[in-house]
């Protein structure tokens, strides 16, 4: 289905909600391994991390960081998703490692999230884990 390329709609603006409608149902999924360059802008990740800070936090999981993993130290999270497989899977083959360990080499940003809640609630997974 062909639409019209979606355009900012200023707040206030009369459309304002089916302009917001429009966005959240023509999103669409895209797998990292087919995201291509150039990735985000230092200022286009300080944006969508503004954005994060100002979502609602039903679970509490405050505080919470962004953690920036440079080029540099993708080899190495490379071998933290090998060493992840072989825990959940002794028998893992080596082909099953390699493409564990090219898994962190793809992104062109790559980072993570990481939350220390102040406090455990029942969905946090902190408890989920347990």
């Amino acid at each position: 289905m062909a639409t019209a390329p979606i355009t900012p709609t200023p707040a206030g603006h009369p459309d304002e909600a089916a302009w917001a409608l429009q966005w959240i149902t023509e999103r669409r999924t895209v797998l990292p391994k087919r995201l291509v360059a150039p990735g985000p802008t230092p200022d286009q990740i300080e944006q969508l991390l503004a954005a994060a800070a100002a979502a609602p936090d039903h679970r509490q999981l405050v505080p919470w960081r962004f953690i920036e993993i440079p080029a540099s130290a993708r080899a190495m999270l490379g071998e933290v998703f090998a060493e992840a497989l072989r825990e959940r899977d002794p028998g893992a083959l080596e082909e099953e490692l390699a493409r564990a360990r090219e898994k962190a080499q793809r992104p062109h940003c790559c980072g993570c999230w990481w939350s220390t809640p102040a406090h455990a609630t029942p969905m946090s997974p902190s408890m989920s884990a347990s």
